[in-house]
């Protein structure tokens, strides 16, 4: 499932909420009473949606770049603080793995 599939089911978390919030509050206009907690549930879900969205997109363009390059040398270089592991040019067979693992431990991005 793509990041963009994730969302959209996400995001129906969001409209279920909203479905609930005019059975309780009706579709008439005015304020509603009664439904704050819903309006901000809402809201808090479709930040929440947003955020997994961009983590799902970040990791999804890192694999793409990850399987087209033929090289490290080809991939953006990230600071890193001297206990952190650094990729060695003649490691040519296993960089892949070994930026793959790097990146997702010092970014927090899990599957």
């Amino acid at each position: 499932m793509n990041p963009i599939q994730r969302f959209e089911g996400n995001v129906g978390e969001v409209k279920r909420i909203l479905e609930i919030h005019r059975e309780i509050a009706g579709k008439a206009p005015g304020r509603k009473r009664d439904v704050e907690v819903l309006n901000k549930s809402a809201v808090v879900l479709l930040v929440a949606c947003w955020e997994a969205f961009i983590e799902d997109l970040a990791e999804a363009a890192f694999d793409f770049l990850l399987a087209n390059a033929k090289t490290h040398n080809e991939l953006v270089q990230w600071n890193r603080t001297p206990h952190e592991a650094t990729l060695v040019a003649d490691e040519e067979v296993s960089w892949k793995s070994d930026v793959v693992v790097d990146i997702r431990k010092s970014s927090r991005l899990t599957r």
